[in-house]
């Protein structure tokens, strides 16, 4: 009796670690879950976001070149063709502001990029052109292409007719430069 009081004594201790160690596993395998799904929506979040900064350059590229695109259309006068240009600029603006801006701006504070931007700046004083370094992160320079896409989005088509024919050069105005 004694011998099957003992080997009944083992057998509850034995069940006992079993049924513990099988709880730790089923606990540790549920934590285990709960990491793996907020880590695939965290690697899913950032390879949309990833996505969206690719599509931003293509975007930011043609902003730029249809900036420089409507500083020549001003200069041979076309207010047709003007017209065509400046809502396509607009659609720009809007997608970047929209998409892009809300994107970047958790990004606000980082620092400055080590690739500077040139700048060129008119002398008033002499009228010359002035050519200066600056150094933005992401934030700011797409924040500052903004505001010159909506200057010269926001400029009527006949004031840049207007500004020419008094014989202004159209290039030397910031939104352009």
């Amino acid at each position: 009796m004694n011998m099957i009081h003992t080997f009944t004594d083992k057998s509850k201790r034995q069940s006992k670690i079993i049924i513990y160690s099988f709880l730790i596993v089923i606990v540790l395998y549920g934590v285990s879950i709960v990491y793996g799904f907020t880590h695939i929506s965290n690697f899913n979040e950032s390879i949309k976001n990833i996505q969206i900064l690719q599509d931003m350059n293509y975007n930011v590229h043609n902003l730029l070149s249809r900036s420089r695109m409507m500083s020549g259309l001003i200069g041979m006068g076309d207010m047709s063709v003007i017209g065509i240009c400046l809502p396509t600029i607009l659609m720009y603006l809007v997608q970047i502001e929209e998409i892009y801006i809300p994107l970047l701006a958790k990004y606000s504070l980082d620092p400055p990029s080590t690739y500077p931007i040139i700048i060129y700046n008119l002398d008033s004083t002499n009228g010359n052109v002035r050519t200066e370094y600056a150094h933005y992160n992401g934030y700011e320079l797409v924040r500052r292409m903004m505001v010159y896409g909506r200057g010269i989005y926001d400029v009527p088509i006949e004031e840049w007719i207007e500004r020419l024919q008094n014989g202004q050069n159209v290039l030397f105005d910031y939104r352009f430069r």
